[in-house]
């Protein structure tokens, strides 16, 4: 007995396991129960097990998103009473033409440290030593990735729910399906295709923004890439392969984002192919990182959603290839300056950097992709200097509005061709659709200005007075705004 006090009391002392129980309010009997069964049991690793879990639970919930316009109002929308995701756009589309901008935004909000009983946490840390202590692959993970990528009971913000028990009972006998028992790798790559066959992709849930539980997935068998990311970490977590999910929160030459899952190494890093440029490459984990921007913040400070939380961190290095970026940026009372990519119409604040001295230092940042140095004022991205470029082979350049004057028409078919021909006559085609209307924008001052408007047709129009040294922006008036703004060098297109 004296030794199980004695476990408590150690688990007890540390300040952020202290802040997680106060936090846990009238709950907090329930964390406590676990901590002294373990020390009562004596199973003094499932007891450390416990203790990291609570003094890490205080930021993680499920997280209700709902919908708002541009006057903060709520919007009633369900993307799943639609038959499909054109469908759905095109509702959400009609909204926003009369409502403005529609953006995501908190809901109902359930704490872990408020909610979780002790039976589930027990059951969870029980059932994942039994993965760990158990499977051939399994016997190399440390006790510190064991918590960090398979003792965890959440992917990310989705209802907390039990999975690990029926997923492990659904998966036995995976031993005996493998070239090599002892490789997690295989493992990994086994038990993901498991998963893969509850769950698949449909566009329709990148507008049901709300992460979906185990019995929502299983139930619906469809879902957006964070949802099938969470089937393949409890899967994986249910057979004892260390697991991680990594994402990128905005893809940087096209719009929208991405989150996929990644077997962990016995080195205890990850890596699996992704199908796109990204600036930045995140791994969400379950421990508070110390070192992020939220963790780093004063009472009521704002900055951007995707950065200010403190259970990620930057693993672009694994990746791609990167530069650090140091940039100067205007005297202001910011204490913090931001790159931004440009995703589905908005620039999108992607890293964080301290100003000292007015000066910034962008740690990794991916290559081949234009970013807009950036301040965050009254919770919008503001530019800070003009926006620039870091080309493949780590040089950058500035973007201006002098240069070189390029010509732009179309030319005849049954689509028209807009055709954009600098002074030195190359040109580069890209497609523009007969009656449909089309606006040209150029990035000026920290905002697009319109140079034109125009019909789409099968006779010829020209734009006069492009700059190479400018950035442009063509998008379908009634369009999604998803068109690639656009520089023009040695009379080529550049898309962005």
């Amino acid at each position: 007995m004296l030794i199980a006090t004695a476990l408590v009391m150690a688990c007890f002392s540390g300040e952020r396991l202290e802040a997680a129980l106060e936090k846990a309010g009238s709950n907090r009997s329930e964390l406590q129960t676990v901590l002294t069964h373990y020390a009562e049991t004596g199973e003094t690793q499932k007891h450390a097990a416990a203790c990291f879990l609570i003094e890490n639970m205080a930021g993680h919930n499920y997280t209700e998103l709902v919908f708002f316009d541009s006057d903060d109002e709520p919007v009633e929308f369900d993307s799943l009473s639609f038959e499909n995701y054109d469908e759905a756009s095109e509702a959400m589309n009609k909204i926003e033409k009369a409502r403005g901008e529609v953006h995501y935004g908190r809901g109902k909000i359930v704490e872990d440290t408020q909610f979780i009983s002790s039976a589930y946490l027990i059951e969870n840390i029980d059932l994942a030593f039994q993965s760990w202590h158990t499977n051939p692959w399994s016997k190399d993970l440390s006790f510190k990735d064991f918590c960090e990528y398979v003792l965890p009971y959440r992917g990310s913000n989705e209802p907390v729910e039990s999975w690990r028990g029926e997923l492990m009972e659904q998966f036995a006998g995976l031993e005996a399906e493998m070239n090599d028992p002892t490789d997690a790798k295989e493992a990994g790559r086994l038990l993901e295709q498991r998963a893969n066959a509850i769950i698949g992709f449909d566009p329709i849930f990148y507008l049901h923004p709300t992460d979906q539980g185990f019995a929502e997935m299983k139930q619906r068998k469809m879902g957006r890439c964070e949802d099938i990311t969470n089937m393949q970490i409890y899967a994986r977590r249910a057979g004892g392969v260390a697991v991680a999910s990594d994402y990128t929160p905005y893809w940087a030459k096209s719009g929208n984002n991405h989150a996929w899952s990644v077997v962990i190494g016995a080195d205890g890093k990850g890596y699996s192919p992704i199908g796109g440029v990204a600036a930045k490459v995140y791994r969400k984990t379950f421990s508070e990182q110390l070192d992020s921007l939220g963790a780093k913040l004063k009472e009521g400070e704002k900055v951007p959603r995707w950065l200010k939380g403190k259970y990620y961190k930057d693993v672009t290095k694994s990746y791609v290839t990167t530069s650090d970026v140091q940039i100067e940026v205007p005297k202001s009372d910011e204490r913090f300056a931001y790159l931004s990519v440009f995703n589905s119409g908005h620039w999108k604040a992607i890293q964080w950097g301290e100003i000292k001295n007015n000066t910034v230092l962008f740690d990794a940042m991916g290559r081949d992709v234009l970013y807009l140095p950036s301040f965050y004022v009254g919770e919008t991205i503001q530019q800070a200097i003009s926006p620039f470029i870091l080309y493949k082979d780590g040089s950058m350049r500035s973007i201006a509005t002098s240069g070189d004057t390029v010509r732009v028409s179309t030319s005849e078919s049954t689509d028209s061709q807009v055709t954009y021909e600098g002074m030195t006559d190359e040109s580069v085609a890209v497609p523009l659709k007969v009656g449909k209307q089309y606006e040209l924008k150029e990035w000026v001052d920290g905002s697009w200005k319109q140079l034109k408007i125009a019909t789409g047709t099968d006779q010829p129009m020209e734009f006069d007075s492009l700059s190479s040294n400018g950035l442009y922006w063509l998008i379908e008036v009634e369009g999604d705004r998803e068109e690639r703004p656009f520089t023009i060098e040695k009379g080529e297109i550049l898309r962005w």
